[in-house]
């Protein structure tokens, strides 16, 4: 995935953007190994479908990112670059997977993973288990999702675990993330992220 995207849009080429290309596939990848472990705790979720599902979830910021370089006062301006992102990731990350013909759970995910107040009556899906594992990802940081309330949060009721038990998985999830992006290493500098 990380191969065809870095094809699509040549991020190899574009030096003014790379560190923020590289804190996109870190977060990418640390919501992957959560998002396993999460899959691990809940019955009928496949971890190869979440870590695919996390691993696309914020595919429209870089194609907001790819957009953003060719203006200059964007990029180097978080006050100016982080709301355009916020506004636009989902909507474009769904187009995108759209027009690649991804299924439905995935696009799902991209476009509802950051609606805390989403309440589906289904069972536990991926769009909940990528949501909680994005949340998990941002615990302790200045992020606009890091949770101040689990509990106010339907996806983390719906998964089970208290907030204690998803903060345990994020340092599980550090170690894990090692181990999921090792093989992606030299791939990775085939392509230049």
């Amino acid at each position: 995935m990380l191969y065809v995207v870095s094809q699509v849009f040549n991020v190899g080429a574009r030096r003014q953007i790379q560190p923020l290309l590289r804190a996109l596939r870190h977060h990418s990848t640390l919501v992957a190994a959560v998002c396993e472990l999460l899959s691990e705790e809940l019955p009928r979720r496949k971890p190869d479908g979440a870590m695919l599902a996390s691993l696309t979830h914020d595919i429209g910021t870089l194609a907001v990112l790819v957009r953003a370089e060719k203006v200059p006062t964007l990029i180097g301006n978080g006050q100016l670059l982080n709301p355009l992102i916020e506004a636009l990731h989902g909507d474009i990350g769904r187009a995108m997977l759209q027009a690649w013909r991804f299924p439905a759970k995935l696009v799902s995910v991209v476009a509802g993973h950051e609606h805390l107040t989403r309440r589906s009556p289904r069972p536990v899906d991926y769009v909940d288990v990528v949501m909680v594992a994005n949340l998990v990802s941002h615990a302790g940081d200045d992020n606009r999702l890091a949770p101040d309330d689990w509990s106010a949060i339907p996806a983390v009721g719906k998964i089970g675990l208290e907030a204690e038990e998803l903060l345990l998985l994020l340092a599980k999830a550090k170690h894990n993330e090692a181990k999921l992006t090792r093989p992606l290493v030299p791939l990775l500098r085939q392509t230049g992220t």
